[in-house]
């Protein structure tokens, strides 16, 4: 299932980056 997550967490490109390709998934912002 997508991941939402709000504009404010864009600050955190690296987290967001291993997010992204641990769960496989896309993330909306």
């Amino acid at each position: 299932m997508p991941l939402i997550m709000p504009i404010k967490d864009l600050r955190n490109t690296t987290e967001i980056s291993n997010i992204a390709h641990k769960e496989q998934e896309p993330i909306f912002i």
